[in-house]
């Protein structure tokens, strides 16, 4: 029986509690720009699928560069509060834009805010991994989970207040409170930073040279003018993502070759873990594009007797994260006490089955409209629920398989290839979502039905497909592991 004490120490908590102030600031802006762009800035439904799609995958591929460039030559703690910095700066811009209903100049913050997450997107995680010994990794993982929760929590309750507030401080406002709470997040990091002084990645504890300082102004003004133009070549764009999400998982099988015979094994697992997460991110990402604009067309506003804005639906996932997270904590800790708590990989594939039936239930709904001929809300915090199980399985826990598994040298670059993972599917899954993008103008719910149903069909059973496979891989995985721990 484990006798691994669960206690979760100040560096691990400080970072939690930043997480949910990081959550509040960037899903109470990320959440509103599906309409921002479609309503306030007139663009077609097609078009901001794409911008959403290239936005979201631009941020984690930075974010792999990012991680690697803070584990060797910046430092994480660094990269967080400076990457934070730059969001505020990014969210003042992306509120003067909307003043003036530019959509240039919303671009260039959005590039900016990509900017930003790439360099410190990686941080908290690493931070967390680091305030953790390698006997400590029921610990570990209840943090992330937490960490996960608190992010949550933060985008819960920004999705359902910046929908409410948009009506009376405008997209503008909205923006601006966003940058306002990522003011409080640097100065919870500044005030508390004696807690996080013994921790970070090895570059934290040596002085910056100028070569590095140069080497980053170069990149700030370089990469972002580069996703700037991204933006406005969007078809390049996909393809240019596809390209680098190879060429990053290219240098991921390079550090492999240079690795011992025991570390190629556990990398070897690694990869299979992340392409089983690219299978996830696919239906994670589907939901702030197809999912996001089928409640904006199909949905019934009244919700348990209240009137909501389908924007608000975007708070149904982080809702049952909450939920769930410390559900899911205490049952793993109780599994583990006695010996009985499943492997990442069996977690992996219940993930993916909870995936499965949360776009089942999405094509049920469709089968099921109310006598006005719109879809019930009740549907959407239904699919919610299965797909944010899934991706507390899949996704928070994946980050501490995944630490536990690589050489720490490397901790920040397979986190942040992690979310490359998610960077391919984003712009994948805008991809997939053309296919039921309305053109402008009026349409019967039997037409929009009609669209809607077939696709969300298609992707349970591609989700089903995926949990055969992973059940298949899991007794692979564990054997490859436990030969490499011989």
């Amino acid at each position: 029986m484990s006798t691994e004490k669960i206690k979760q120490v100040p560096s691990a908590i400080i970072v939690n509690i930043s997480q949910f102030f990081w959550g509040s600031s960037y899903y109470g802006m990320f959440g509103l720009l599906v309409a921002y762009f479609n309503k306030h800035l007139n663009i077609s439904e097609a078009e901001t699928m794409m911008i959403l799609g290239a936005f979201g995958a631009l941020g984690p591929i930075l974010s792999a560069l990012g991680g690697l460039f803070c584990d060797r030559f910046f430092g994480a703690k660094r990269g967080i509060l400076l990457g934070y910095m730059l969001y505020i700066l990014s969210y003042i811009s992306l509120a003067y834009a909307a003043l003036e209903y530019s959509q240039i100049l919303s671009l260039l913050a959005l590039s900016l805010t990509a900017f930003a997450r790439g360099l410190s997107n990686t941080g908290p995680r690493t931070l967390i991994a680091k305030s953790y010994g390698s006997n400590q990794n029921v610990a570990m993982d209840s943090s992330f989970t937490y960490n996960y929760m608190l992010n949550n929590l933060g985008s819960f309750t920004a999705r359902i207040s910046f929908p409410i507030l948009l009506v009376i401080i405008s997209y503008q406002g909205a923006f601006l409170l966003s940058g306002i709470l990522m003011v409080i997040n640097v100065l919870i990091l500044i005030f508390f930073k004696k807690h996080l002084i013994s921790i970070g990645s090895d570059a934290d504890f040596k002085p910056l040279t100028l070569k590095v300082i140069g080497a980053f102004l170069l990149a700030l003004g370089g990469l972002v003018a580069l996703i700037n133009l991204s933006f406005n070549y969007l078809d390049i764009t996909k393809n240019v993502v596809y390209v680098l999400a190879v060429a990053v998982f290219g240098f991921f099988i390079f550090e492999m070759t240079k690795s011992t015979v025991s570390e190629k094994k556990k990398m070897l697992v690694v990869l299979i873990l992340l392409l089983q997460t690219l299978l996830f991110f696919l239906f994670y990402n589907l939901l702030y594009t197809a999912v996001i604009f089928y409640a904006i067309n199909t949905m019934d506003t009244n919700f348990f007797g209240f009137s909501i804005n389908p924007l608000v639906t975007q708070s149904f996932n982080p809702f049952w994260i909450i939920i769930v997270s410390p559900i899911l904590a205490y049952i793993f800790s109780a599994l583990e006490k006695n010996n009985k708590n499943p492997t990442i990989f069996t977690k992996f594939a219940i993930g993916l089955l909870f995936s499965s039936m949360a776009f089942l239930v999405l094509f049920i709904s469709g089968l099921f409209p109310m006598e006005n001929g719109r879809i019930a809300s009740f549907w959407f915090l239904i699919a919610h629920f299965f797909q944010a199980t899934a991706e507390l399985l899949i996704s928070a826990l994946g980050v501490s398989a995944l630490v536990r598994l690589t050489p720490k040298r490397s901790t920040g670059f397979v986190v942040g290839l992690q979310l490359v993972t998610l960077s391919v599917t984003s712009v994948f899954s805008a991809v997939l979502s053309q296919q039921v993008a309305l053109p402008k103008g009026e349409h019967t719910m039997a037409e929009i039905l009609g669209v809607y149903s077939p696709f969300f069909a298609y992707m349970s059973i591609i989700a089903f497909v995926g949990v055969i496979i992973t059940l298949l891989l899991v007794p692979v995985c564990k054997k490859i592991v436990n030969s490499a721990e011989e």
